[in-house]
């Protein structure tokens, strides 16, 4: 019965903290003392601004999924969406202009990490920031994340490459050398299974790592300003 109640006060605390994940914090009352505390953050996907807490619940995932989905149909604010994969559950719905999402992935079998991100459709989608080196040959974009201004705030891009990690990571490297970065060898390591490198430029820094993937190589650069 306990952890029903507790399934039940989370899901609303979860709920609640979304759909006003937007209103400004003066206009918020105190978060419930059964409520785990939230990290919150802004950034930006693609363009597209979302602002998103994480936090970590004391229940089992299965068992938030179905609190979450029930007081979401009990809000009678729409078609809610529902994708299960192997690790994590989404749920997803449209609220007025808010689009709400919530990751719950499990920490173990009574833990529960929880991620939501709410898009205001009011709020224009910013111009996607250029990769700050050419796009090698056989590689493709898939994402950019920001966070913070945009001319001193981290920026990760993430890349696929269809040749493997030696052959990606060289195809990196000589991009960002022709592109004005320099390459240090003092931070440049081979992992298993993949590798990292440093790079700098002006007063921007970047570290890369490769991995292998089902299909060649994923590439994620960082990108931020150098710490004083």
């Amino acid at each position: 019965m306990l952890s029903r109640f507790q399934a039940r006060a989370s899901a609303r605390w979860i709920a609640s903290a979304m759909s006003l994940a937007v209103v400004p914090p003066q206009c918020l009352s105190a978060a419930p003392r059964h409520a785990p505390e939230a990290a919150e953050f802004n950034f930006r996907v693609n363009g597209v601004p979302l602002h998103a807490r994480a936090i970590r619940v004391s229940l089992p995932q299965p068992v938030l999924a179905a609190a979450l989905l029930r007081e979401w149909g009990d809000a009678a604010a729409g078609p809610s969406m529902h994708v299960e994969t192997s690790r994590r559950t989404i749920l997803g719905r449209q609220v007025g202009f808010l689009h709400e999402t919530v990751t719950l992935k499990a920490i173990d079998a009574q833990q529960t990490e929880v991620h939501m991100a709410v898009r205001d459709l009011r709020r224009p989608v910013a111009p996607q920031p250029r990769l700050p080196f050419g796009l090698p040959r056989s590689f493709a974009l898939l994402s950019v994340v920001e966070q913070g201004a945009a001319s001193v705030g981290a920026q990760t891009f993430s890349l696929a490459a269809t040749g493997s990690v030696p052959s990606a990571l060289k195809a990196v490297e000589s991009a960002l050398r022709a592109a004005g970065w320099s390459v240090s060898p003092a931070f440049r390591a081979q992992t298993q299974p993949g590798a990292v490198l440093w790079a700098s430029r002006a007063d921007r820094q970047m570290q890369v790592v490769v991995v292998p993937a089902a299909r060649g190589s994923t590439v994620i650069a960082q990108v931020s300003s150098h710490v004083p």
